[in-house]
């Protein structure tokens, strides 16, 4: 038969690791999200420069609602974009 204090130790260790894991998911989740925030603005930053407030007005919503993989693609796209709609010329769902 186990004894007591033996199993509330190793109870007590489970727990430990299973909050050390999700604390490690958080933290990686919480930096993700930063990352994602950060892309999102450096191009509304890139938007307003090469064609003005009004256009970064007209596509901040749906830049800061984009995924990783997205922003990525529009800030490549920016580079060589002569109007504005040339910058989300890989989504299906042109505004």
């Amino acid at each position: 038969m186990a004894k007591p204090h033996l199993v509330e130790a190793l109870t007590m260790s489970l727990a430990q690791e299973w909050m050390d894991r999700g604390e490690a998911k958080g933290l990686q989740k919480g930096i993700q999200q930063g990352l994602q925030q950060g892309e999102a603005q450096i191009l509304l930053r890139q938007i307003e420069r090469k064609f003005g407030p009004q256009a970064r007005m007209h596509c901040q919503q749906r830049v800061q609602q984009a995924d990783e993989a997205q922003l990525l693609q529009w800030i490549d796209n920016i580079l060589t974009a002569e109007h504005l709609e040339d910058i989300f010329q890989d989504d299906s769902s042109l505004q």
